[in-house]
């Protein structure tokens, strides 16, 4: 058993449809819906101006590797941690995913 805790951050997942798919924080945005909900109906749909899900991944990313991390403590096992730009974007819509 390995004791590695490994880290990936992709656009899209590894696998799927978009697996393959370079990493871009303004597709995800928009893919994910952000840009639908800002603006006005005067600009329409706007894109943020801090590309908020590239740095919401890192931190989703950074808490998944402490977590990794207190169960090597905790179970001697390394663990797998994977984030994508796409799941952080749809995660960050609420509420506006539910409506």
């Amino acid at each position: 058993m390995s004791t590695l805790i490994y880290c990936s951050s992709t656009g899209f997942g590894a696998e799927g449809p978009f697996g393959g798919f370079p990493r871009s924080d303004a597709v995800a945005v928009a893919l994910s819906g952000h840009i639908s909900v800002n603006g006005s109906p005067e600009s329409g749909p706007i894109r943020i101006g801090v590309p908020i899900v590239d740095l919401a991944t890192g931190l989703y990313a950074s808490i998944g590797i402490l977590m990794a991390a207190q169960e090597r403590h905790r179970s001697g096992l390394g663990q797998r941690v994977d984030t994508s730009l796409f799941d952080t974007g749809f995660a960050l819509l609420h509420p506006h995913a539910a409506n």
